[in-house]
């Protein structure tokens, strides 16, 4: 049976994009708080690397 509730909200490609930039903003921004144990740096660091990940990532990943 096949109709608007049985669709997912999300593609593959799109969670598995999603996924991979949460966890390198995850990594940036962990790595950025044990070296300076500032929230806020660590915020923005990880703010960053998601959004430099998410367009990186989906230029790789068709």
């Amino acid at each position: 049976m096949t109709g608007p509730h049985n669709q997912a909200l999300l593609s593959l490609r799109a969670a598995l994009i999603f996924m991979l930039s949460l966890f390198a903003a995850a990594v940036a921004g962990g790595l950025t708080y044990l070296s300076t144990h500032r929230v806020p740096d660590a915020l923005i660091v990880a703010g960053v690397a998601a959004g430099g990940a998410l367009a990186l990532f989906g230029t790789i990943i068709e």
